[in-house]
């Protein structure tokens, strides 16, 4: 996994700003736990103006709040996500947030995907 990572910072020197490349980068800081470099990373993706990719980045920072044990900024985010058309999010949001029910974990969302350049 250390080899990816090295891989995609490495990537991102060479090919300058990319959606993916920051995207890969924090799924992979998502994957491994460290949900609060994550969460930075995806707010740093959270600014961009395409819709999809702000929803995506929505929704991980409303799992990395969730796996950090905070559900009001989780339930925040799974709403931003929601209102951009996510439906992963719509179904957490109403059950988990609006509804109280116990969270059923999803089928994974994303992987890191391979990078060329």
């Amino acid at each position: 996994m250390e080899q990816a990572h090295e891989g995609l910072a490495l990537a991102e020197k060479i090919g300058g700003e990319s959606f993916n490349i920051e995207f890969n980068l924090a799924i992979l800081e998502y994957e491994q736990g460290n949900y609060a470099e994550a969460l930075e990373l995806f707010k740093e993706l959270s600014i961009s103006e395409n819709d999809d990719e702000r929803k995506d980045a929505y929704y991980y920072m409303a799992e990395c709040f969730y796996n950090m044990e905070d559900p009001e900024n989780a339930c925040t985010f799974f709403f931003k996500s929601m209102t951009l058309g996510d439906k992963d999010a719509e179904q957490v949001y109403y059950n988990y947030c609006q509804k109280g029910q116990l969270r059923k974990f999803l089928k994974e969302r994303k992987k890191t995907e391979k990078v060329t350049f």
